[in-house]
């Protein structure tokens, strides 16, 4: 047995383990099981074990003794029917119930237990919140870079197939498509694995995917065992959907294989998608325009040397021909010729139809 010095300096340390600002799963499972050996001890139990709460139930954290405790306790109480169960700030304690005895309540060193027990809870919830933020801070910076990268390129068939490869990378999964709203019809943009080339709008319930809900009357991807679909939507309207998946008879092949976390990211990617999307259509309507301004340039310089560049002198006429279309390219065409001798052919026209 340890001396009354040592006993308390065996304390301190605990409690020097569990207040510390720096979070050592480890270390702090074991201050808690020198905290359980001493309160099992001064009840007479020989093997418990403690949980901490959870939202619905607990979860082991220490254990004394040789006998077997549940990893989860359920709030129905059914794990632990052949057990009794103190519960106490925090957490719950077990106990074998063939003998063994109890903690009660009221005593010191369950106090304390419970103390050290919702220390270390609160510590874990810190812990997962600070990596939930530094999460998140990672996923912003990746879909920032991604927004970078996809608004350098404007060919549309480019975007396209950099939109699904980045998403596929963003949620690390092997299988995915991109399709884009064409009236009332989704058609098939890039594709990383069997997909269907084209379905209507009709097979989307769009506000169930906004919402987080399974939208898809049918599955885009063909041999996917589990699905993830976004919308892709710019100025309140859909432009394309994004759908990612898993192969069927994989380990991971869960309705839960994608999270809530996986769908805030889908969607954050999708609003970067929908402004590469536009951007590169708006690149595309451009060159489309200059190609038809090029055209019409082309149609009037053409039409300008089918008219004569100076007219005939006619003994006794002044002749002067002279068109200005209202746009580029007008459809006026004059000429004047000679005809025999003496004789004179004066044409005038309006051609039907413009450009080239």
């Amino acid at each position: 047995m340890k001396d009354a010095p040592s006993a308390e300096r065996a304390v301190v340390d605990q409690w020097r383990t569990l207040l510390s600002p720096n979070h050592d799963e480890r270390a702090e499972a074991e201050a808690l099981r020198r905290q359980l050996e001493s309160c099992t001890a001064g009840c007479g139990a020989v093997d418990a074990a403690l949980y901490l709460s959870r939202q619905h139930g607990g979860h082991r954290v220490a254990c004394v003794g040789s006998r077997e405790f549940p990893t989860l306790l359920d709030g129905s109480g059914a794990s632990c029917a052949a057990m009794r169960r103190t519960d106490l700030l925090g957490g719950a304690v077990l106990v074998h119930a063939d003998g063994d005895a109890a903690p009660t309540r009221d005593s010191p060193e369950l106090v304390m237990l419970g103390a050290a027990a919702t220390v270390v809870a609160m510590k874990r919830r810190q812990h997962a919140q600070s990596m939930s933020s530094m999460a998140r801070g990672v996923e912003f910076m990746a879909l920032y870079e991604v927004g970078l990268a996809l608004a350098s390129v404007l060919d549309l068939g480019a975007v396209g197939e950099g939109i699904l490869s980045r998403a596929l990378m963003l949620l690390e999964c092997p299988m995915g498509a991109l399709y884009l709203l064409d009236g009332a019809e989704f058609t098939l943009a890039a594709s990383r694995a069997d997909a269907i080339g084209r379905f209507s709008m009709e097979d989307v319930d769009v506000d169930a995917l906004r919402s987080g809900h399974d939208g898809l009357a049918i599955s885009p991807l063909t041999n996917a065992g589990s699905v993830l679909a976004v919308p892709i939507e710019s100025e309140g309207a859909v432009r394309g959907l994004l759908v990612v998946g898993s192969p069927a008879g994989r380990a991971d092949d869960l309705p839960a294989r994608f999270s809530d976390t996986s769908r805030r990211t889908l969607t954050l990617f999708a609003n970067q998608a929908a402004i590469a999307i536009n951007t590169a259509r708006l690149h595309q309507a451009s060159l489309e325009q200059e190609r038809t301004e090029q055209d019409v340039r082309t149609a009037a310089g053409i039409q300008r040397r089918l008219l004569p560049d100076a007219m005939p002198r006619i003994p006794g006429f002044d002749v002067v021909g002279w068109s200005r279309p209202a746009r580029v390219v007008g459809g006026d065409y004059y000429a004047v010729s000679a005809v025999g001798p003496g004789g004179w052919v004066i044409a005038v026209g309006d051609v039907v139809g413009k450009g080239i």
